[in-house]
């Protein structure tokens, strides 16, 4: 009896040790794939000159932004960090951006030094241009969802877009951006 447990307990070991080892170098040998290669379009350092209104009939106003994007340990996720100054305020922005095998589509979640958080709920890549659909939350609780089409020039050094935001029920353009330069 004591025999027939002992080799239980051996036997349970080596299955348990044998499926850790295949999890582990199953994790050890992932690479990126040609998904996450799409994003390095906005690796390097970045200036912005943009246009934006709160709402259809307000005037356009200026922004500006400064971003520096990294990729990350490991080449999965790429890191921004975005500082600007919006209506004279001083802002900064970090947002982590990744591929969701399993959705097969681009995601981000983006926090600021206002309050807001989000993050792109899809994404994709066809060319030098790249479709993103996003969703935040302000810190009052108002709920945003937008829409943006970041068009690059063909050594994706330059870019430019504009964006759309969905309010009752109807979309209109919030955002353009005038000018974005990779600088590094």
């Amino acid at each position: 009896m004591v025999k027939d447990c002992s080799i239980g307990k051996i036997v349970l070991t080596i299955v348990l040790l044998t499926v850790v080892g295949v999890a582990t170098l199953s994790a050890l040998s992932a690479q990126p794939g040609p998904e996450h290669e799409k994003m390095h379009v906005w690796l390097g350092d970045w200036t912005w000159e943009e246009e934006i209104r709160d709402s259809p009939d307000d005037k356009w106003y200026q922004a500006s932004w400064k971003g520096q994007n990294r990729l990350m340990p490991g080449g999965f996720f790429i890191e921004f960090r975005w500082k600007g100054i919006v209506k004279g305020a001083e802002i900064s922005m970090v947002e982590i951006e990744g591929y969701d095998p399993a959705k097969k589509t681009n995601v981000t979640s983006f926090f600021d030094s206002q309050g807001n958080m989000g993050g792109v709920t899809s994404a994709s890549y066809q060319g030098n241009t790249e479709e993103v659909e996003y969703s935040s939350m302000s810190p009052t609780g108002e709920k945003i969802q937008a829409r943006c089409t970041w068009r690059f020039s063909a050594d994706a050094n330059s870019a430019s877009g504009s964006c759309e935001r969905l309010s009752d029920g109807k979309w209109w353009l919030f955002r353009r951006v005038v000018k974005a330069e990779k600088v590094k």
